[in-house]
């Protein structure tokens, strides 16, 4: 797999290592296979782990987390999570009613996931 090229938008990025959680493992490992050629970092978390001691133990500096996980529990993993977060949903993202940045799993939306991730890294600062 060939890394994208350096871009200057890439460049600024502070963030290195991404955590992703999702129970779609087709998505999960689309957006793995997204941010190794973004050059970052990528753990997949299994939403049967123990999540959040994973993600003490990796320390990511971005989760991307499934809003779609069963018995509401990415809203209560949500609560617990001190990291950046992005969900991703099979649905419409502005019907969720979430506060947090929501956007469609990106089955083949690399450039809309680019720029959501630039929203949430400018947060950063």
């Amino acid at each position: 797999m060939q890394p994208i090229k350096h871009s200057p938008d890439v460049e600024t990025f502070k963030t290195r290592r991404v955590a992703v959680i999702d129970g779609d493992r087709g998505a999960a490992e689309m957006l793995h296979m997204f941010f190794r050629l973004m050059e970052l970092e990528c753990s997949l978390i299994s939403p049967s782990s123990d999540i959040l001691a994973t993600l003490r133990r990796l320390d990511p500096d971005v989760v991307i987390l499934d809003l779609d996980l069963p018995n509401l529990r990415s809203m209560e993993l949500a609560r617990e999570i001190r990291q950046p977060l992005i969900f991703v949903t099979d649905d419409d993202p502005s019907q969720t009613g979430v506060t947090r940045p929501v956007m469609r799993k990106p089955h083949d939306r690399f450039e809309e996931l680019l720029k959501l991730m630039e929203v949430v890294l400018a947060l950063e600062q």
